[in-house]
């Protein structure tokens, strides 16, 4: 699974388009023209999506009990609920203004929540995001009973503005660069936290704007959408990673293996095709030796190992106890050979640390490569793994090729007549 889509790139997609799509809804359904979709239809819409947004995460969180899908989660429908309210309660004006306040300081609120832990005990995730959505809360409002912030929005709305769109494409890019150190392989959630964040931003720039506040609602609208919809996704990703991976070693599980080697993958098997095969030395020695929590150091170690050197071009899989296999489609064993070489060599040059122990380790390695239809890929197995046995017995900690084996001609019949 590549980086960008771990990160979530889809979704911030699916926010950057929602900014056209806006465009041509304020711009072919006017409020002028359509006051009463503005008045009913859209808060209506906002309701049901912030309720979507506020179901997923509430389902999501005893499974997925992750920070930073339930912070950001929680503000876009904290704030899409206020600025409905607002909208309501207060004159068009006030509520506008009042909205902006509140959209700005979602947008700004990201970006602490981005520099939290993901993962905390139960129940002091639940008391972080409480806290969160109480200063929200408390910042929002903070027009409403203070007369120097109601002023500050006031004179905020004549400010030039693209210092304004500066302002907030800063913060958008500070969130987009936390996502990425923080959630770059969080299952989507980076791309749901920037694409929130530029949400956000668009909302409250627009609705300071008195020509653009119809925009400013629909973004308000399409927030919890976006929530809901990341929500969705990164559970679903999640599950699938569960489903594919391997939890111990980060890597394909034994599963995903087998729906390869029985075709039934989306993994190209025509030739040619390379198939390796590594397997720990004295794996045995280690657990006996220093215990079964150091053996899983060194398994973790070891497949990250293989996996840094081998992907993208090799498919990473645990085989079964210390071995692991590594499906290459389109090369072949010969062509393997440099990488697979410097691999063992990787793995060789590990110090892994264990209760201030160091435990060095080895690697035998067998390759065969598929190079006609006719071939099977469990034929291609054996074959790599008669070359891993070869590379044990000559010992260990070596890389051996698989013979490749071609179907025999038959001996073309003589043309001259049989005599005795």
């Amino acid at each position: 699974m590549t980086d960008h889509r771990r990160w979530g790139s889809g979704l911030l997609l699916i926010a950057a388009g929602m900014l056209p799509a806006g465009l041509l809804t304020a711009y072919h359904y006017p409020a002028s023209a359509y006051p009463g979709l503005y008045q009913s239809g859209v808060p209506l819409l906002t309701l049901l999506f912030a309720l979507f947004a506020a179901g997923g995460i509430a389902s999501a969180y005893p499974r997925i009990q992750h920070l930073h899908l339930l912070i950001p989660g929680g503000l876009s429908v904290i704030n899409s609920l206020y600025i409905t309210t607002l909208g309501i309660l207060l004159s068009n004006e006030s509520s506008a203004l009042f909205a902006a306040w509140s959209g700005l300081t979602a947008q700004a609120l990201l970006l602490p929540a981005l520099l939290l832990p993901s993962f905390v005990k139960p129940r002091r995730s639940r008391m972080l995001a409480l806290l969160t959505g109480l200063l929200f809360l408390a910042l929002a409002l903070l027009p409403l009973y203070s007369k120097a912030a109601a002023a500050l929005i006031f004179r905020m709305s004549r400010i030039d503005p693209l210092l304004l769109l500066g302002f907030s494409l800063g913060l958008l890019v500070a969130a987009g660069c936390l996502s990425l150190l923080k959630l770059r392989k969080e299952f989507s959630l980076g791309g749901l936290v920037t694409g929130l964040a530029f949400l956000f931003g668009i909302g409250w720039i627009s609705a300071l704007r008195p020509q653009a506040r119809e925009i400013a609602l629909l973004f308000n609208l399409a927030a919890p959408l976006l929530a809901g919809l990341g929500t969705l996704v990164h559970w679903l990703r999640r599950m699938e990673h569960r489903a594919l991976y391997d939890p111990l070693l980060q890597i394909y599980n034994r599963g995903y293996c087998e729906s390869i080697l029985s075709e039934r993958s989306s993994v190209n098997l025509d030739p040619p095709l390379g198939i390796a095969l590594f397997d720990l030395d004295h794996f045995k020695k280690i657990n006996d030796t220093y215990g079964h929590q150091a053996g899983d150091a060194v398994l973790f170690q070891t497949a990250q190992a293989i996996q840094g050197e081998l992907i993208p071009e090799g498919i990473v899989c645990r085989y079964g106890g210390e071995e692991i296999i590594v499906f290459f489609p389109g090369r072949t064993g010969r062509e393997l050979l440099a990488d697979l070489e410097r691999t063992r060599k990787r793995v060789e040059g590990l110090k892994i640390l264990h209760e201030k122990r160091e435990i060095k380790v080895t690697l035998s390695c067998g390759a065969a490569s598929k190079d006609t239809r006719a071939k099977p890929v469990n034929e291609v197995l054996k074959e790599a793994d008669a070359a891993l046995y070869r590379a044990k017995s000559k010992g260990r900690n070596r890389v051996e090729l698989g013979e490749v084996r071609r179907p025999r001609k038959s001996a073309p019949k003589s043309s001259k007549p049989h005599t005795k």
